[in-house]
């Protein structure tokens, strides 16, 4: 026998996929209506999530890992394309949304399945303005080392702003992620990371940690992440990538590829009962 949704071997007694989550309907199976539903209230109790939530839940697969899908080029010149716009300041808050969006839809799990992104300007109006004005005094200082290292300390709440903003309105299925790090563990972690690499000791290992951080304080209605990347990996990983950057015309995949091996180091697990998706905040 084999699954109707993704045609791997199933076992007579199962109800559910092992591969992709999905109701066991055997090919050749003529589905009644509702019987997806009716499987799934069986496995979750009468309390369960809705119809609608219970069948994109059923399509995240058990365990998987993340891939980041874009080209080269696409990531190298949008990226480029948003910094320079947000230095408009006016513009910053659609320029960030624009980028955010895009950037999420390229982030999908092994199974193919992809972020979706629903933030949208007003909830991010104000930081991105202030972020992109602190953008533009921050290039006025970068001839003063002193300063430089001033100005990229006070630029560290930004940064939290920004990571929380993105994750509060990324979707994952029919659940929200949620991040609850706090702006001082934040500020903690990039004060060690940055000490670390001015110091020249174990900055690769500092940086895994700081990752293992900011995936741990991600959550999901109906999963858990992890990052499994290793120091010395990151080592590695950034010392290829400079070598590659050296011909110049290859520093957009140089990046790509550096970029999309942090995002395949993060791990989905999907819980046996998923638990009511967690509401959007507030603010940001």
């Amino acid at each position: 026998m084999h699954c109707a949704t993704c045609g791997s071997p199933l076992e007579e007694s199962v109800k559910f996929c092992a591969h992709c989550g999905a109701p066991a309907l055997r090919e050749g199976t003529a589905a009644q209506p509702g019987a997806a539903e009716r499987i799934w209230s069986e496995r979750v109790g009468a309390d369960g999530p809705r119809k609608g939530a219970a069948a994109a839940s059923a399509a995240l697969p058990a365990t998987a890992n993340f891939d980041f899908t874009a080209g080269a080029l696409g990531l190298f010149f949008r990226s480029l394309a948003a910094l320079f716009a947000m230095m408009f300041v006016i513009p910053a808050p659609w320029i960030a949304c624009w980028y955010a969006r895009w950037l999420a839809s390229r982030i999908r799990l092994s199974n193919g399945t992809a972020l979706t992104f629903t933030g949208t300007p007003s909830r991010l109006a104000v930081v991105a303005m202030l972020y992109a004005i602190f953008m533009l005094v921050s290039v006025t200082y970068l001839g003063d080392e002193v300063s430089s290292n001033i100005m990229a300390l006070a630029g560290i709440p930004f940064g939290w702003a920004v990571l929380r903003w993105f994750v509060n309105h990324a979707q994952l299925g029919a659940g929200s992620f949620r991040f609850d790090g706090s702006v001082w563990g934040y500020a903690g972690w990039t004060l060690l990371t940055y000490l670390s690499i001015v110091t020249i000791v174990g900055w690769a290992w500092a940086m895994a940690a700081f990752y293992r951080w900011i995936v741990r304080h991600i959550r999901h209605a109906e999963g858990t992440l992890r990052f499994v990347g290793k120091g010395h990996q990151i080592l590695g990983m950034l010392f290829v990538s400079m070598l590659l950057c050296l011909p110049i015309v290859t520093i957009p995949w140089a990046i790509k590829w550096f970029y999309r091996w942090i995002v395949q180091q993060v791990e989905w697990e999907r819980r046996d009962s998923p638990s009511a998706a967690a509401p959007y905040p507030a603010a940001l």
